[in-house]
């Protein structure tokens, strides 16, 4: 919606604003308004869920719900009533008498200029303006524990929006603006699928967007520590997941204040382009060449180097992190070429670009693509008629029918995500990881109890949040094929062998267990180990063939592949490592019943600070872990070892050591003091890492074979049914002559 200018009429009578972004009322319309039923009462409704405004409202109109932040409630205040020519019913907006961000008052309708080119009334704070390379922006103070605060700038825009012609294209660079651009308040979510499995369930709410959803969503948000603005700090770029289909950096949990305040560092944080507006592939394309979401966070990174300097960051003591999609993505980073100059470090939380749902192959892509296109009618055509049909088609058809492309009914699976195209990859993931062609850097990165529990309750048989989930041994075997839906038989009977007890195989509690632990050991757990170990190897090996530190910006020049980061830069710890962790704390205040345990995404809001709110009813030893973990990701930012403080000493009482191939140490992390463990599921990752793939290579074609055989053996056994006959015909007669 940024970009245009006074009001619309939007279908069939509401008029939009589109510079404050409500219905304009107050017009001579009868007005009809988008989902009414939730929004249109004659009393305050208790609770009000985003996603079914999303759902119902779709593109058209924007509201503005007061939000609690951290749950899924939206509270009005009796100024949130507003009567409106609907037929003299009150629709539920969120403060119309408040001022908006221009100091009018919102759902006054006038002229808006696009985005870039906001201006704002002056303030007597200079502090909340930056001028950068593109223009001036101004930020807002917000809250912190102890009556401070730190600056954010919220909603810069780094490229061009996507728009029109430009879906599916890699994003154009950022134009200037004159003025003072308006950097107060978060940008619009790309466009995504939104949860409504479980409407109000926190669980769920809390990951789906807070923001309206558009294709014009490319912006990225910076959080700085103190006011004045400080120098040379170093900056923690976060990418969020959510499978590559959904995710915003808007999102409660990865507000970036606590971060910044506790640990004085940077935090940034970019939208990218998910699902097929990400992701969509045709090989050969330039009109749809994918993985522009992946260039997306690039871009956002090109902007931190260029720009970052303007806000107290240091461009040359840049990490990225993120978690599940998002942690693959760092990890894709560390592997692209042109991605590699760009940061410094890097973390991975339970996500990594050799998991199998993080890539698929470009034939795969590609089928997915047309058939995407089969589904929303954009017909048998060449590519160039497919993506012109695609691009016309509105951005709610795309997302309706994403689901319906995966080839097959599965488990922490997902439609359009990266493709290997021998570009933004060289090669596949294990590839490039066997052969050492990654950023030579310091990485840190672990994962969560009970990575799987989350993915099973969306269709696995049996499991419900609702209930206990004690599943049968029929429900187990079912859901074992849903879980490893690329096995064949075979494998899939290596894999219940492996996960069954059998003294008691028929004990629902232990079915349901393991049912978790083979999603997660099989997608999140064994693939980040296999990942840890190769690279502790290729970076331990260069350390003892070089006997020098790794600086690591560069990659080993006896490889051939040059300097891949940014020069005369001496991190003060410029050792390679790798530092592996599991997160085992359940949340206090957690929604989801006690038998999912730790799950997938829930060590994030100790990452980002969340405990140090009060209102959030966490326990003081959560508060004490969340400090502890902040302490550990802005070390590791910053000197890339988690255990050293900013003055250089090292608590040796908990110390984190790091991994190796051969010991593969790792720390627990949890309210308890820190244990240090050797080997991270060591025995059961082998049947995915070593046994498993050999199994299925071996028996790739035994599917094919049994078929053929059964086919031969109809026919030898049709042969044989006939020459009985004929033999039996034979004898009768023989007998006969006989007589």
């Amino acid at each position: 919606m940024r970009g245009k200018t006074g009001c619309e009429s939007h279908a069939p009578s509401v008029g939009l604003c589109i510079s404050c972004s409500i219905p304009c009322f107050g017009r001579d319309v009868s007005c009809s308004f988008p989902y009414a039923g939730l929004l249109v009462s004659s009393s305050i409704p208790s609770q009000v869920t985003l996603s079914q405004v999303l759902s119902g409202v779709g593109s058209s109109v924007q509201t503005r719900l007061t939000r609690l932040p951290f749950t899924s409630r939206y509270i009005p205040s009796l100024d949130d009533l507003f009567i409106g020519p609907l037929h003299g019913t009150k629709i539920l907006l969120s403060s119309l008498k408040d001022k908006d961000r221009r100091g009018r008052a919102r759902g006054s309708c006038t002229e808006a200029k696009p985005a870039g080119e906001r201006e704002s009334p002056a303030q007597s704070d200079s502090d909340l303006t930056v001028t950068t390379r593109l223009g001036r922006v101004q930020g807002v103070r917000l809250p912190v524990p102890d009556r401070n605060h730190v600056v954010a700038f919220l909603g810069i825009p780094y490229v061009e929006p996507p728009l029109g012609k430009r879906r599916f294209r890699p994003a154009e660079p950022k134009k200037p603006w004159n003025g003072v651009l308006e950097a107060r308040d978060y940008p619009n979510a790309c466009y995504q699928s939104v949860d409504t499995s479980h409407p109000g369930f926190p669980g769920i709410e809390m990951w789906n967007p807070n923001r309206m959803m558009s294709e014009d969503c490319l912006y990225l948000n910076v959080w700085v520590p103190s006011s004045p603005r400080p120098q040379n700090l170093t900056v923690m770029v976060w990418i969020y997941g959510g499978g590559f289909y959904s995710g915003s950096s808007s999102l409660d949990v990865y507000d970036g204040r606590y971060l910044a305040y506790s640990e004085k560092v940077v935090v940034v944080s970019m939208n990218y382009r998910v699902a097929a507006f990400g992701f969509l592939t045709l090989n050969g394309s330039s009109e749809a060449p994918g993985n522009v979401g992946l260039l997306d966070q690039r871009m956002a990174l090109q902007w931190v180097q260029d720009n970052i300097h303007f806000f107290g960051g240091n461009p040359k003591q840049v990490t990225i992190f993120g978690e599940s999609a998002g942690g693959a993505s760092v990890g894709m980073h560390l592997l692209s070429p042109d991605s590699r100059p760009l940061f410094t470090r890097a973390i991975m939380q339970s996500g990594v670009p050799n998991a199998p749902w993080a890539t698929v192959n470009f034939d795969e892509a590609r089928r997915r693509a047309t058939m995407l296109g089969k589904l929303v009618g954009c017909g048998e055509g060449n590519d160039t008629e497919l993506i012109d049909c695609l691009r016309n088609k509105n951005p709610k058809e795309l997302i309706d029918q994403e689901w319906q492309v995966l080839p097959y009914s599965s488990l922490f699976r997902f439609s359009f995500v990266p493709v290997i195209d021998g570009v933004f990859f060289p090669d596949n993931p294990e590839a490039m990881l066997s052969s050492g062609n990654f950023k030579y850097t310091q990485v840190l990165m672990g994962v969560n109890q009970d990575e799987g529990a989350y993915f099973l309750v969306y269709g696995a048989p049996g499991f419900s949040k609702d209930n206990e989930s004690l599943i049968s041994r029929e429900d187990f075997l079912e859901g074992v094929k849903m879980g490893v839906p690329h096995a064949n038989e075979i494998g899939l009977e290596a894999v219940v062998l492996q996960y069954t007890d059998w003294m008691d195989e028929n004990n629902p509690q232990k079915n349901r267990d393991a049912m978790d632990d083979i999603v997660g050991d099989h997608n999140v757990i064994c693939p980040l180990q296999t990942f840890a170990k190769m690279y502790a190897q290729h970076t331990g090996l260069h350390a003892q063939h070089t006997g020098l530190p790794i600086q690591p910006g560069a990659l080993p020049g006896s490889l051939g592949w040059g300097n891949s980061g940014p020069t005369g830069y001496n991190s003060g710890n410029s050792h390679g490592g790798v530092y592996l962790y599991l997160f085992d704390h359940r949340a206090s205040n957690i929604a989801w019943p006690e038998w999912m345990g730790v799950m997938h995404g829930y060590e994030i809001e100790f990452v980002f600070g969340l405990p140090l709110e009060k209102r959030l009813n966490y326990t003081t030893e959560e508060e004490k872990l969340s400090r502890r973990m902040m302490r550990y990701w802005a070390n590791f930012a910053r000197t890339g070892n988690p255990n050293m403080n900013t003055d250089g000493t090292i608590d040796s009482r908990k110390r984190w050591p790091q991994f190796t191939a051969s010991e593969q140490k790792h720390v627990g992390l949890n309210t308890e003091p820190m244990k240090v463990h050797k080997g991270l599921r060591t025995q059961t990752c082998a049947l995915w890492n070593r046994f498993l793939p050999r199994l299925l290579n071996i028996t790739d074609n035994i599917d094919d074979v049994e078929q053929q055989w059964k086919v031969e053996f109809h026919r030898w056994s049709s042969y044989m049914m006939h020459w009985k006959s004929q033999f039996d015909h034979y004898s009768k007669q023989e007998r006969c002559t006989d007589l």
